[in-house]
């Protein structure tokens, strides 16, 4: 029996969750940068949301499973809370189907999630139209990991991928259309007690895409939406994922994403370039645990 079946057949340490919808011209990079992680015990769960049928144009792996939405177009949310339903590891994670990774992602994550139950990693953005990096989006941090909290990674206004152990991870909710895994993240960093470790090397590959969700025309305007829907159902007591110490900070956190979205639409600006909030941690503010 091969190392991968003997892998495949085990309990995977990390399951990642990748939603695919009109993927099939970035899928297969997607795919092969997870079979090329220095770690090998993971299963990845590749969810057809546009009723493709990827396997004959991905890889053919033993720890690759194939699901569906129930659909078409049902959303990013719906699709990975699919793959969660049936995966099988002790850490949970996400690969958008048209980005991809150091090889070294699961390996680094995991030695560093090991002491709060989360871990975060820098962001190679990579523009899609020239086929080039742009730079990492933390280009200023410091070179050694360290530790951060709710309100550091609240402040950064960009899609991360962070590295969480199941315990803390819950479905995503799929009545927001924007801003899900903001939502998915600093609730699963909530629960964790409201630390983290942050690895400073960039090992997650971020395409930017003109014609994707976030980026297209009426992006700012899906995310007034979703913000003041996010809002309005914290306001009316609703805990979306968040401990009771952590509410009234996600309530802040999401007038803060707001403002500057609105900011990003009045100036008329083409893209949005905006990706720190000016957020101060408040006093009294959910210490970091074991500060």
């Amino acid at each position: 029996m091969s190392d991968r079946v003997d892998v495949a057949l085990r309990r995977p340490a990390v399951s990642v969750l990748l939603a695919a919808y009109r993927a099939g011209a970035t899928i297969g990079r997607a795919v092969r940068s997870v079979l090329a992680q220095s770690r090998s015990d993971w299963e990845l769960l590749v969810v057809s949301d546009d009723g493709t049928d990827y396997r004959p144009s991905l890889p053919p792996d033993p720890r690759i499973r194939f699901l569906d939405s129930g659909g078409v177009a049902r959303g990013p949310s719906v699709a990975r809370n699919a793959a969660l339903r049936v995966a099988r590891g002790e850490w949970i994670t996400v690969l958008d189907a048209d980005d991809w990774w150091h090889a070294a992602k699961l390996e680094r994550l995991l030695e560093l999630a090991r002491h709060d139950g989360i871990a975060f990693d820098n962001i190679l953005r990579w523009d899609d139209a020239h086929d080039a990096p742009r730079g990492p989006l933390l280009p200023d941090s410091p070179p050694d990991p360290r530790r951060v909290d709710f309100w550091d990674i609240a402040a950064v206004n960009h899609p991360l991928f962070p590295l969480i152990h199941r315990d803390w991870v819950r479905p995503f909710d799929p009545a927001v259309d924007f801003a899900e895994d903001v939502l998915f993240n600093l609730g699963a960093l909530a629960r964790a007690g409201g630390a983290a470790w942050l690895c400073p090397e960039p090992l997650h590959v971020y395409r930017v895409r003109a014609d994707s969700l976030s980026h297209r025309p009426d992006a700012g305007r899906r995310a007034e939406a979703a913000y003041r829907r996010i809002l309005t159902r914290l306001a009316e007591g609703e805990s979306l994922g968040f401990p009771p110490a952590f509410r009234d900070a996600a309530h802040t956190v999401f007038e803060a994403k707001r403002a500057a979205n609105r900011s990003f639409l009045a100036s008329g600006a083409a893209e949005f370039t905006a990706f720190s909030l000016p957020l101060a941690r408040p006093t009294g503010a959910p210490p970091r645990r074991g500060a």
